[in-house]
């Protein structure tokens, strides 16, 4: 069994950083969940999928490692998936 969950977020360009509180409501965003809770995590930046040298997960937090923030505007999706071995 699987659980798929998505923390969505848009770029102001300017940020490296977002939090929950970043997390759009209209998309029905998780929180960002804490990596040691989910087997596998990845991330998109406008439709992108990015290696995980470039970035950094922890409970509540998403942290580019990139020079520079994603452009205005571009959106930002962290798929955490959680597999559940059957009983």
């Amino acid at each position: 069994m699987t659980e798929n969950y998505f923390y969505c977020a848009i770029a102001d360009g300017e940020k490296l950083i977002f939090t929950d509180h970043d997390g759009l409501p209209e998309y029905h965003s998780s929180p960002i969940f804490d990596p040691r809770q989910v087997s596998l995590i990845n991330l998109y930046i406008n439709g992108m999928i990015q290696p995980p040298v470039l970035y950094e997960v922890s409970k509540g937090l998403l942290r580019l490692k990139t020079a520079d923030a994603p452009r205005k505007e571009v959106s930002i999706v962290l798929q955490f998936i959680r597999l559940f071995l059957p009983t």
